[in-house]
């Protein structure tokens, strides 16, 4: 009915405006690596969209091999609206993907750029073991 879609637009938009609001308090900066000092599992995702969006997939899939597929999961999950079993699915292979990413990058990437770690406990045990 019109009266769900105009709840679900009214909490998207909500969503959406805590999100600025959260990225103009505290900055962009990512919460995860403030306090573990790692890289989160998306970061360097904003950069390789922009670079996808200049154009440059090989420097966006440097950034962020997730870039694309994360673009297409969210357009998939929004043409599935009406049947959130296949909305759950693709949710679901996008989150075991990004976690199969992740652990690629920091077995193969991490500390190196674009995976460095800055602050946070990683930078206080590593100072503290030395």
């Amino acid at each position: 009915s019109s009266a769900t879609v105009n709840r679900r637009l009214a909490q998207t938009a909500g969503l959406c405006i805590a999100a600025v609001l959260f990225l103009l308090f505290f900055g962009w900066l990512c919460p995860f690596q403030i306090v573990t000092g790692l890289p989160c599992p998306g970061c360097n995702m904003t950069t390789a969209v922009y670079w996808l969006l200049q154009g440059n997939l090989s420097r966006s899939f440097w950034y962020h091999p997730m870039a694309v597929p994360t673009i297409a999961a969210a357009c998939l999950w929004l043409c599935f609206r009406s049947r959130p079993k296949l909305q759950n699915t693709v949710l679901l292979i996008w989150a075991v993907s990004m976690i199969v990413c992740y652990i690629w990058r920091m077995a193969a990437v991490f500390p190196h750029p674009p995976m460095q770690p800055e602050g946070g406990l990683f930078s206080l045990i590593a100072e503290w073991s030395q």
